[in-house]
Parts: structure tokens; C-alpha cells; sequence
């Protein structure tokens, strides 16, 4: 059962902080796991006395515990591939190799009475040991099975089967496990039960998991991926992840309001379909156009659609992005011209959140936009203001594993606070929610501050991290909430 995984949702809802959790499976060495869509979606549902409530949450991190409570257990941050809310299914990826991966069956689905297995982590880590009885926070549960039959299916419309009805015990945190057949085979991914019900669960049938896994899990990038003026032509790369597009015509178009619709045909690069959409001049538009509709059509020989997929690329009329005209290496200052830990763009945003426009809102930094719609820093005032503490950025030494781990949600969780302080004082907000919300957060931030200082990681003035032992001028240990720059 190493394929099976145990998923861990951190999420924020009206700033509460809290984790559901449910199961995900391998289907491929390089790290790619397959689950629920609504096991990862901010979307969440619940029961209440007056029925069902859905609520948005906000999505903070998704961990996948590969060998869960056992000694080979292993916590990933896991990331989403790819996702198909109509099929409820999605596709993570980790950055590490799969131990193990799980076939989904080809072909049909299995039979009435057929012997079959859920496995998964039911509950959660409520049935971990440490749990169970005296509910404190104890470790990862291990992985459980069940077994049972093939008990029923259910077609949809087009008389297709779309869900495997099945007697095998199926609990809150079995969503997104594998439904196994006696060969060890995928013949479905579990998905709900009824409630109130005994032996009624059901699992997403083994050919909607094939058509999603072999018609959906591609990986699209484009280069640039924000059209200004000056881009006249747009690369789009495909990579299969695990898609079948051998066979298939694929096409890439772009077009916006002030851009006809431009077309290029995909042409094999390696593993990779490139196609390059040449952007023709564009029309006259009274106001800057915020973003273009790029779409990725793939069609079987005779002409019939096999994959659709849209995508947003950012225009002129969006928010700005800040570059800057000097070595990187130079500049690393720029970042906290506006405090110790506010970059330029954060202290913009929050300014002109409030009412205050872009240009009082850099306090008078001398701004240019660059050929590619970017505003750049110029480089006289970043000099100026850089001093010479930027000239050492090629000194630094990066932290590296577990420290820098910790750096970066020490640096996540710093930002969270204070934004969530800004929204409270703008709002007058003085609730008691809020005040524990921000005690919690300060809590966890000292905790992280201390493991920090202990691995030897410094804080510097210009906001990046260091090693103590390089002995960098301006950094200090990091402490619990630090100066929010504002």
C-alpha cells in the first residue's frame, strides 16, 4: 500500500486557521498523484441543522504524507497539476519520486459482486494512535483498508458508467483513495457515501479516470505569459504529463479586445508540442486591455474536439509589474526600500488599497516602464537609496533544507500577520476572534523564530536569509513577530 497517501489541507476561513484532510494515490514515478477535486478545492461543504452550507476557503498549503505512520513516513508540500471540478478529480505533483505507483484498469468496469478493497485514511488522524482517546495531536495515521463487492452502477445520460456502487466501508477521509479490484488493479476513486447510510458508498468509475488521466493531465506554459505592445509572438509549450495526444492535431489561438484571434498549429519539440502564435498589430482600444483568452484545442483525425482547455494571460490594463534595470545581484536591496520587509509592490498594493495612488505610494522612486509593460526602477535612484549593502548580494550563501524550509514559512506566516493587522486597524476591527486569530499566529511565528536561530539562519535588512556563520553585515536573528515595515 505504499502507492496510497495521506493528504493534509491547511486552510483559512473568516481567519480561522484549520486542516481537513483526506487520501491521494501515486499514478506515476515522477510524483504525480491523483485525488478528489473537492479534497483540495477551496470550496468546502457541511452539514448544519438548517442542510447543507458550501463555503470559500482559502487554500494555504497542501501536504502529502508519503508512507504515512509508518517509519519510512515522509511529509511533501504537494502542488496542483491539474483539476476537473465536473469529474471531481485532480492531479498533484510532489518533488520527489513515487515509492510505488497504482494502474488505473483499462477497459471495462467490474462486475456485480466483484471483490473489491477501499483503501485510504479514514477519519483522518482521529484513528491515529494519540488520537483516539485523548484527542491531543499524536502522529500520522497509518493506511486502512476494506473490503466488500461491487454492489451496484450507476450510468449517467449517455448510459455511460460514471460511479461504482459498493458495499466496502467508505468513511469521511477515504475521498480520493484508490477503489482496488483482487488484482491490486484501480477500478475507481472513492469518492462519497450516503449519509446515514451502512454500505452505500461510491467510487468515480475506472473509464472517467482514464478519460481524465489520458485527455487532461497535460502542463501548458507561454512565454511571455503577459502581452504588451511591444510582444508580437507567444510561445505555447505543451508537456504530456500522463496524456495521450499522440494522433491528435493541437492548435494554440490567442485574442483579445483590441487582438483578431491568432492561431498556430503545435509541432513536436522533444517531449514537448510547441507552437508559436504570432500577435498581429494591435486595433485601437480607448482603454488598456486587462487580460487575453488563450485557448489549447486538441482534435482526433476526423475533426472531432478531444481536449479544450482556456487559459488568462495578463494584459497592459492589469497590475503592474516591477523589474529592475541592474544586475540582480545589485539590487537586492530594492526589495526593502520601503521597510525591512515590505517589498515595493506589497507597500504599493497596500497604499493604494487604501485610497493612495502608485506614485505616492513608491514615495517618489523614480519609475519607467520597460519595453516588456514592466515599471522599472531606475537605476540612478536605486543606487541612491540601494546604498552599498546591495553590492553584497553575491556573498550570500542560500539555506538549504530543513532550514530553508523554515525560513520560508517563517517569511509566509510574518506576511499573513501583517496583512491580517492591516485589515483589522483599516476595518476598526477589535473582535476577540481576531485578537486570538493574530495570538495563534504569533505564537507559531516564535516557535518557527527559535528553530531558526537553533539551525544558525540570520535575518537581513533586505529581507532575504543568511547563515550566521558568514558573519553578513545588517542581519540578526530572526524573533517571534517582527517589524512589519509599516
Amino acid at each position: 500500500m505504499d502507492a496510497s497517501v495521506f493528504l493534509e489541507v491547511e486552510r483559512t476561513y473568516n481567519s480561522v486557521l484549520f486542516t481537513t484532510q483526506g487520501s491521494g494515490f501515486f499514478v506515476h514515478r515522477e510524483g504525480y498523484l491523483l485525488t478528489n477535486w473537492h479534497v483540495v478545492s477551496p470550496e468546502l461543504s457541511f452539514l448544519a441543522e438548517d442542510g447543507e452550507h458550501r463555503v470559500e476557503t482559502l487554500v494555504r498549503a497542501v501536504t502529502a504524507v508519503v508512507g504515512s505512520g509508518t517509519e519510512r513516513e515522509i511529509e511533501r508540500r504537494a502542488e496542483i497539476v491539474f483539476r476537473d471540478p465536473e469529474a471531481d478529480l485532480a492531479l498533484l505533483k510532489i518533488e520527489s519520486a513515487a515509492p510505488t505507483v497504482l494502474e488505473v484498469a483499462e477497459g471495462s468496469c467490474p462486475g456485480l459482486t466483484a471483490e473489491v478493497m477501499v483503501v485510504g485514511f479514514p477519519f483522518g488522524d482521529w484513528l491515529s494512535e494519540g488520537r483516539f482517546e485523548e484527542r491531543i495531536e499524536g502522529p500520522n495515521p497509518e493506511v486502512s483498508v476494506n473490503f466488500g463487492r461491487v454492489t451496484s452502477l450507476r450510468r449517467d445520460d449517455e448510459r455511460r458508467v460514471a460511479l461504482i456502487q459498493t458495499d466496502a466501508m467508505v468513511n469521511p477521509g477515504n475521498s480520493g483513495g484508490p477503489l482496488l479490484d483482487s488484482d491490486g488493479r484501480v477500478v475507481g476513486v472513492v469518492v462519497a457515501k450516503i449519509m446515514g447510510s451502512s454500505g452505500i458508498g461510491f467510487a468515480i468509475a475506472p473509464e472517467v479516470v482514464q478519460r481524465f488521466l489520458a485527455y487532461r493531465s497535460i502542463d501548458v506554459a507561454f512565454e511571455p505569459a503577459e502581452i504588451y505592445p511591444a510582444v508580437d509572438l507567444v510561445t505555447v509549450s505543451v508537456s504530456p504529463l500522463l496524456a495521450r495526444l499522440d494522433g491528435l492535431h493541437g492548435t494554440a489561438s490567442i485574442v483579445g479586445d483590441d487582438l483578431a484571434r491568432a492561431t498556430a498549429p503545435f509541432e513536436r519539440t522533444g517531449e514537448r508540442l510547441v507552437a508559436k502564435v504570432p500577435l498581429a498589430p494591435r486595433q485601437a482600444s480607448q482603454q488598456p486591455v486587462q487580460h487575453y483568452t488563450a485557448t489549447v484545442v486538441f482534435r482526433k483525425p476526423g475533426g472531432a474536439e478531444q481536449i479544450r482547455l482556456e487559459y488568462r494571460l495578463i494584459g497592459p490594463g492589469s497590475s503592474p509589474t516591477l523589474g529592475g534595470s541592474r544586475d540582480p545581484a545589485l539590487a537586492m536591496l530594492d526589495r526593502g526600500l520601503l521597510g525591512n520587509r515590505s517589498s515595493l509592490g506589497q507597500e504599493g498594493r497596500a497604499r493604494v488599497r487604501s485610497g493612495r495612488g502608485l506614485a505616492e505610494a513608491v514615495k517618489g522612486v523614480t519609475l519607467q516602464r520597460g519595453e516588456d509593460g514592466a515599471l522599472v526602477i531606475d537605476n540612478r535612484t536605486t543606487q541612491t537609496v540601494g546604498g552599498t549593502t546591495g553590492a553584497r548580494g553575491a556573498s550570500y550563501r542560500r539555506l538549504e533544507g530543513a532550514v530553508a524550509r523554515l525560513a520560508s514559512d517563517y517569511d509566509t506566516l510574518l506576511h499573513e500577520y501583517c496583512d491580517y493587522s492591516e485589515k483589522r486597524r483599516e476595518a476598526n476591527d477589535y473582535s476577540r476572534e481576531g485578537g486570538q486569530y493574530l495570538s495563534e499566529l504569533s505564537t507559531r511565528l516564535s516557535t518557527l523564530a527559535e528553530q531558526l536561530r537553533a539551525g544558525g539562519a540570520v535575518k537581513c535588512e533586505d529581507g532575504r536569509w543568511a547563515r550566521s556563520e558568514d558573519r553578513v553585515a545588517g542581519c540578526k536573528s530572526p524573533v517571534g513577530v517582527a517589524s512589519c515595515g509599516r
